[in-house]
């Protein structure tokens, strides 16, 4: 970290997290009622937190652009597997998320760290296309998405 802007921002988030460690060990000994230790548990449990995401942070912003991106993929992997374990799934979507977790996903994340903008950003919308396709092929009758329907021509 040579940017001295960037010193003070991290120095001076870390100080903030001290004294808000110190404070809610006061907090801590000084609660008297299971309400008031139930509340200092939940603050101390919440600033172990932010100790936890400075710390990701500032490790990523110390090693440079590839820690960064690393940071992103995996959050970004990360989120994905969160939306799909909350999304309603069916077998026939089980491929499709095996090439989106193993394959796209990383592969977008190397063009960027390799600095292939221009590849990045076309392929993701190539690769959105090609995930529109099979859909938009179905037959009206299947369980899947449904084409949208074309007007007629009016005369």
């Amino acid at each position: 970290m040579k940017d001295p802007t960037l010193v003070r921002l991290v120095g001076g988030i870390l100080a903030l997290l001290v004294v808000a460690s110190a404070l809610g060990a006061v907090l801590a000994r000084r609660a008297r009622s299971d309400a008031a230790r139930a509340t200092a548990a939940n603050l101390n449990a919440r600033i172990r937190a932010w100790w936890l995401m400075v710390a990701v942070f500032t490790i990523a912003v110390w090693t440079g652009g590839i820690g960064s991106i690393a940071l992103f993929a995996l959050m970004s992997l990360l989120a994905l597997r969160e939306f799909v374990t909350l999304a309603p799934t069916r077998r026939e979507d089980h491929r499709t998320l095996l090439w989106s977790f193993f394959a796209v996903t990383p592969l977008q994340y190397l063009l960027i760290a390799i600095r292939w903008y221009g590849l990045a950003s076309s392929s993701e919308t190539a690769i959105a296309g090609l995930a529109r396709a099979p859909a938009t092929s179905m037959p009206a009758g299947s369980s899947g998405i449904r084409p949208a329907s074309v007007p007629e021509k009016s005369n």
